[in-house]
């Protein structure tokens, strides 16, 4: 009897430590995101879960989430809707499992937990988006007549996507060649890495796809791939591997190379705002090639994946801009592409369409319009992306992973025509994005300190500090409406800079970014402060050195800026034509030096940093002299011009 125990409690402890054993995998192949292999796991985990009623029931979540991450979505659904059956269904299980019955075409089922979930969750605004527009799904299927869809007889079927044109044919990311003898396959979907091939478009058909041989291809992910319109210059996205929080993480990175005079390419070098944080990718340039498009999902987004863009100044690439709220949803958009019309396409997981990624487009040039649903055949229920146009703008290339879930590139003819939204007043949300830049050379200036103060200038609202490309961004203006006049005092600080105060004063329009640009003045000993504020001419009344009203406004001036700069010390001297004796030019200069200084000492910090000095006729800045015998024949406007207050900066 004891040996039967015996064996009894060595089976129970074998499939004890065996269950615990292949918990443990599961969760460290979950957390590699190695889903392939993770997903069966958590099956059977997750069905002994059910048959018992008991045990981890976050076992089945990860099984739907890893099931939907290699697009098995018949399975995915299959746990989703056991965890609704036991009533725990959170917030991102509603939507994953929502999204997965969209992509299999069971609308009703979706439309009934996007109603549920919305009872439950009533700020998600994708569930708001998914449940105002339900009604839209027989206008995007039925809407569009004038475009055809044709499979690319080069595909590999195995995974091919992202095309380019690329001299006589295409560029495209490609799973269908193994990188080489030793690299294993990738623990996502159990694929081959991402590789570049070419199609080159013969007579009849295409070419057999090869791939691309440059030697700054990589062992591992490389691709998507995008050109300028000279192809002279490339962007590539590439797998990085880095630290994160002490781990090693995969994230994607922006690599730029331009081509050489013998036809070579030069070694990639990283796009500046790479990071090691976060994903920067799917890029494409505009059509004059200084501006690039990428998608990330950096901090301060909208939720998922957004698009940015990112200017090119004197060779220089400008601190990236989001693209705004009528573009970037919660959820992802992905693979921008911009034609020679300025028109953006894009694919996006969280603007209404028809399942999974749709394609839309919106027009660049005219900030009023809303994305458009480029409709079917174009979009499917599954995912639909990275679409080209060519030269007509009537025909290109897209992919989708329509048939069986494996991605594939698709030729299509038409004129994408649907019906294009503007904004209602009502859909805006405005954004503020300014930069600070150095007057004389236009350079930005990093780490400049930037105040914003309301309109008397007495309480501050928000303090930015300007990225390496000078600039700074605020969601200010997210509460403003269509038609609100926003005023406001802006305060700018910088070591060896003269501090600044300037005020923007805007009527909110159809531009949902309000841009502000600020030059600063590097100030210097000897450099007149006068000339530096574009001071107006200091006007006196005739013989008389009292301080009139109008030169107060331009005094005034001189005290902000000392105020803002307290250890700046300045002289400030008077001077005058030669239209009077020498002794009385030197004693009326004086008492005007001495009258404007008293005014400005008295309304700063340390008074002492301001001397004053009469220098009379003494420093006439023409040839307008008139002592003795020598009469000048200059004009009045010459005159005036030796007339003058000069504030020399003595001291930083």
């Amino acid at each position: 009897m004891t040996r039967i125990l015996s064996v009894i409690i060595a089976v129970v402890l074998t499939h004890t430590v065996s269950a615990q054993f292949k918990q443990k995998m599961a969760d460290g192949l979950f957390e590699d995101r190695a889903y392939f292999e993770a997903a069966p796991m958590y099956s059977e985990l997750s069905m002994k879960t059910l048959t018992k009623n008991k045990g981890d029931w976050n076992n089945l979540r990860k099984a739907a989430l890893s099931y939907q991450r290699i697009f098995d979505y018949e399975k995915s659904v299959f746990f989703y809707e056991k965890l609704a059956q036991k009533g725990l269904l959170e917030e991102q299980d509603y939507l994953n499992y929502i999204l997965a019955l969209r992509v299999l075409k069971k609308y009703p089922l979706a439309n009934e937990f996007t109603a549920q979930a919305l009872s439950n969750y009533p700020e998600n605004l994708t569930f708001q988006v998914l449940d105002k527009n339900k009604g839209e799904l027989a206008r995007i299927y039925e809407g569009v007549q004038a475009n055809q869809v044709e499979e690319a007889s080069f595909n590999s079927g195995k995974g091919d996507f992202s095309p380019f044109f690329y001299q006589n044919g295409l560029v495209f990311a490609s799973k269908a060649v193994k990188k080489g003898f030793l690299v294993s396959k990738y623990g996502w979907d159990n694929a081959y890495f991402i590789n570049i091939l070419f199609a080159e478009q013969e007579t009849e058909g295409w070419s057999k796809p090869k791939a691309l041989n440059d030697p700054f291809f990589t062992r591992a992910h490389d691709g998507p791939v995008a050109f300028d319109t000279t192809e002279t210059e490339m962007a590539l996205t590439r797998n990085i591997v880095g630290k994160r929080k002490g781990k090693e993480v995969i994230y994607l990175a922006l690599y730029l190379s331009q081509k050489q005079l013998d036809g070579t390419w030069t070694d990639p070098i990283p796009f500046p705002f790479n990071n090691e944080a976060y994903n920067v990718g799917h890029a494409c340039f505009s059509p004059d090639g200084q501006r690039l498009y990428f998608a990330s999902d950096m901090p301060g987004g909208n939720g998922g994946t957004d698009l940015y863009y990112s200017e090119r100044k004197t060779g220089v690439w400008q601190e990236p801009v989001n693209m705004g709220k009528a573009i970037n949803t919660p959820l992802d958009e992905l693979f921008p592409y911009v034609n020679a019309e300025n028109v953006l396409y894009f694919a996006s997981s969280g603007h209404f369409g028809l399942g999974g990624l749709d394609l839309f487009k919106v027009r660049l040039n005219h900030s009023e319009w809303l994305p458009s649903n480029l409709g079917y055949p174009i979009n499917s229920s599954a995912d639909d992306f990275a679409l080209i146009a060519d030269s007509t703008l009537q025909s290109g290339y897209f992919s989708s992973n329509r048939e069986d879930f494996t991605d594939r590139i698709y030729a299509w003819r038409g004129t994408q025509a649907f019906e294009e939204k503007k904004k209602e007043p009502s859909e805006h949300v405005y954004a503020l994005a300014g930069s600070v830049t150095d007057k004389e050379s236009s350079a930005p200036i990093e780490n400049a300190l930037v105040e914003m103060l309301n309109e008397k200038g007495t309480q501050v609202i928000e303090t930015f500090r300007t990225s390496a490309s000078g600039a700074f961004f605020s969601d200010v203006l997210k509460n403003n409406k269509f038609g609100d006049e926003v005023t406001f005092r802006f305060r700018i600080n910088k070591e060896d800079y003269i501090a600044r105060l300037m005020d923007v004063k805007q009527i909110l329009d159809d531009r949902d970014t309000v841009i502000v640009a600020f030059e600063i003045e590097r100030f210097e000993v000897g450099k007149d402060l006068g000339k530096m504020l574009a001071l107006n001419i200091i006007y006196f009344d005739l013989n008389s050195s009292y301080i009139r009203e109008d030169a107060k406004i331009e005094l005034d001036k001189v005290v902000e800026v000392l105020n803002a700069n307290p250890a700046m010390e300045i002289e400030l001297s008077s001077h005058t034509d030669c239209r009077e004796s020498v002794e009385y030019n030197k004693w009326l200069s004086d008492r005007r030096a001495k009258s404007s200084a008293e005014y400005v000492r008295s309304r700063i910090f340390n008074p002492a940093r301001v001397v004053s000095k009469g220098y009379g006729e003494s420093k006439l800045i023409n040839d307008c002299g008139c002592e003795g015998s020598k009469v000048s024949g200059c004009s009045e406007e010459q005159h005036q011009a030796n007339r003058r207050t000069e504030f020399r900066i003595v001291k930083k």
